[in-house]
């Protein structure tokens, strides 16, 4: 998953500051970060004069990954910011994108348009925490089988080698309190299956489980867990998209003051 790693940048001195941190705190030595930068043709003639000056900001910006020796490269483009991303991700392969979230930035759009992983680093202000992102590592899981071993794959991919210790959290709704031994008893077998094949990888794993709406009681008890990262897997297409938007994906997303990483479906 740290392989070609995107980095949407809007120049600016944060952006900069925040790419080293992504350097020094998530990257793997094998990994390789592309910096994009996306100018908005509503500049009209002066689009391709904007893009040449991006490029220059670019090539500056990227002395700061000069110190970790990472493979790495620039692009300036034209186009709607997302869309254009969405894009280039794709035609290059790229294996996660990496954006800097600010409180007023609206990241369900990224989120919706975007194929592959996506980290959101939620800074303070413009400042991004000391704390290493893999301190405590929460998982939010689900019980659909096929989205479980997908969020899964992708956890262990980004988990490997980095000492980790993990919480896996599941949310059991009381809406049908007839059903609710058969919905623990789900959810303790699809906690076990992600504990079973993340212990070899990762520090230690611990598994949750809470009752009540989701969308209230999963950000209840991240406040009180408290992790330096959550990863979520959410489905992008069709009705399913707009209910878990709506709901559980929506809360979580914009709620958690922590960093989250996202696993489309």
């Amino acid at each position: 998953m740290l392989g070609k790693i995107l980095y949407p940048s809007d120049l600016s001195p944060f952006s900069q500051k925040g790419l080293a941190w992504v350097a020094a705190k998530v990257t793997q030595k094998e990994s390789e970060i592309i910096i994009a930068h996306v100018v908005n043709p509503a500049a009209g003639y002066n689009t391709p004069h904007l893009v040449r000056e991006a490029e220059i900001r670019l090539a500056v910006m990227e002395q700061s990954l000069l110190p970790y020796n990472l493979r790495h490269d620039t692009v300036a483009l034209a186009g709607e910011e997302f869309e254009t991303l969405a894009e280039y991700a794709q035609n290059e392969e790229c294996t996660l994108a990496i954006l800097l979230a600010e409180p007023d930035d609206d990241l369900l759009a990224f989120v919706h348009k975007l194929a592959i992983p996506q980290l959101i680093l939620k800074a303070d202000g413009e400042e991004l925490p000391e704390r290493d992102i893999f301190e405590h590592v929460v998982i939010a899981v689900g019980l659909f089988e096929e989205r479980t071993e997908h969020l899964l794959e992708a956890a262990r991919a980004f988990l490997e080698g980095r000492n980790a210790s993990v919480t896996l959290l599941h949310a059991v709704p009381l809406d049908d309190p007839g059903n609710a031994d058969l919905l623990v008893q789900a959810a303790d077998a699809a906690l076990q299956t992600v504990s079973d094949a993340l212990t070899p990888l990762v520090k230690e794993v611990r598994a949750r489980l809470v009752s009540g709406y989701p969308e209230e009681e999963l950000p209840a008890a991240l406040q009180q867990l408290e992790p330096s990262l959550l990863i979520l897997g959410v489905s992008q297409h069709g009705e399913l998209w707009e209910v878990l938007v709506g709901s559980v994906a929506k809360a979580l997303i914009e709620e958690t003051p922590c960093h989250i990483l996202i696993v489309p479906n």
